[in-house]
């Protein structure tokens, strides 16, 4: 093989391995940017909790898993008391440095396993799998507490306490299914508004379905 032969081979080998680099980065960018996409098609932009879609189809699969292992899960459903009011006392931009409060008190005392929701406007959902109805219920005390112990300011002004209130209610006993064991959950909710707010209520209905469990 000539002199110029190998040159130009080299050069060819040169490129290919450029080529390749130039490739395997452009992959990884492109894997960067799909992760991202997923993720802002998941999460609440303000809060960074899960969004509703997400929720929807997280339960949906936790429930599936549940019934193939027999085991239950928890649902909690929660809502500020009275946010409209705090909403029009302090600004929207306020009303928003409260949700994303309430997110990270979320982030912070749920397991790793659990699953946090914003599942709209002040309400959130908190997905509990292998817990119990007891269980689901002290994590939603617990929310209670580190909810009304927030001290929030927004530009330095302080913005007082908020309460919140929760409907608890558990796959399979309160619902066999992603609409019913919601509906278990905020029915429960709707309870604890109408007694007074900043309370717990905890549905103790029993399906049939969850009677043979």
């Amino acid at each position: 093989m000539s002199k110029f032969n190998v040159t130009e081979h080299q050069r060819s080998k040169q490129a290919l391995l450029e080529d390749n680099r130039r490739l395997t980065k452009w992959a990884a960018e492109l894997e960067r940017r799909i992760e991202e996409v997923r993720l802002l098609s998941d999460q609440d932009p303000l809060t960074n909790l899960y969004n509703r879609r997400y929720m929807q189809e997280a339960l949906e699969q936790e429930l599936q898993r549940a019934t193939q292992s027999c085991y239950s899960v928890g649902v909690v459903i929660l809502d500020l008391d009275h946010f409209k009011r705090f909403n029009d006392t302090f600004g929207h931009d306020a009303g928003d440095a409260l949700l994303c409060a309430v997110g990270e008190v979320l982030k912070s005392r749920i397991r790793s396993e659990d699953i946090a929701c914003r599942f709209g406007g002040e309400e959130f959902v908190v997905i509990l799998p292998e817990a119990s109805l007891a269980e689901a219920t002290r994590l939603a005390k617990d929310l209670r507490v580190s909810i009304g112990n927030l001290k929030i300011k927004h530009r330095c002004q302080p913005l007082g306490s908020i309460t919140a209130s929760m409907g608890v209610a558990v796959f399979p006993a309160n619902g066999a299914t992603v609409d019913t064991v919601l509906r278990a959950a905020d029915s429960a909710l709707y309870q604890a508004k109408v007694c007074g707010r900043d309370r717990i209520e905890v549905n103790h209905t029993e399906t049939p379905a969850g009677a043979n469990f």
